[in-house]
């Protein structure tokens, strides 16, 4: 077991990770809380499930292990937006791991200095960025051309498993509620509802529900010539 974990990030991780619940973390927030219980309880093999077999006991190692420095952070400048390097100690030996532009994808793994595994993590990056090289006039004109049945492998997925999110947003207490407030506060119409199931899952998700939620995969879909979709609300939302 090591005796330290240093974790070297971008800004927009720390930014992203600062504030919300990490899910089966018992309500423990930040980058310290994801990385100590991955190393104590994590699952490696379940990939963006990684804490889901966490157990009550683990936490509270976690617990404990925080408070006695057994993390520190560092930021890294003038990097991708997902650049994560996890490095542990013991001893006089280390071992270290890098992600970056995808969570599961391990660019660079090296033990007490030497590299024993490195990646080319240049194309992920320049194939999303030029999936997002469109104008507000090609998604209108993409919006009302494509064959609906071209993108339904995309998009089903995103919306069953952001709609369960939602719906678990709207039945539980997760943060502030928005979700929650809208359709309580506000008139009863399609846009209050889009905007409810939004916020509801957005309530659930920061708030450490462990349920996946499923972004637009555009750069999967290199295909469809200049892909760009706009949600459609499903009837019955």
């Amino acid at each position: 077991f090591p005796e330290h974990i240093n974790i070297s990030c971008s800004g927009n991780i720390i930014k992203n990770v600062k504030g919300v619940k990490v899910p089966n973390a018992g309500g423990l927030k930040g980058v310290g809380a994801a990385a100590v219980l991955g190393v104590v309880g994590g699952n490696a093999d379940l990939e963006l499930e990684v804490l889901e077999d966490v157990k009550p006991a683990q936490i509270e190692r976690t617990k404990r292990l925080l408070e006695q420095g057994f993390f520190s952070c560092r930021l890294l400048e003038n990097v991708e937006n997902l650049h994560i390097v996890a490095t542990v100690t013991a001893g006089a030996h280390s071992a270290s791991v890098t992600i970056i532009n995808r969570h599961t994808l391990i660019t660079e793994i090296a033990k007490d200095g030497e590299i024993l595994y490195k990646a080319d993590c240049i194309g992920d990056s320049s194939t999303e960025k030029e999936a997002w090289d469109f104008t507000v006039k090609d998604i209108l004109e993409f919006a009302k051309t494509v064959s609906p049945e071209k993108i339904e492998p995309i998009l089903e997925p995103q919306i069953r498993l952001n709609t369960a999110i939602a719906e678990i947003g709207f039945a539980e207490k997760y943060g502030v509620q928005v979700g929650q407030t809208l359709l309580t506060c506000l008139d009863n119409n399609v846009y209050v509802r889009a905007r409810a199931r939004a916020a509801a899952g957005s309530d659930a998700r920061m708030g450490g529900c462990s349920a996946p939620v499923r972004q637009s995969p555009i750069w999967q879909a290199e295909a469809m010539n200049r892909f760009a979709v706009q949600l459609p609300i499903p009837s019955g939302v």
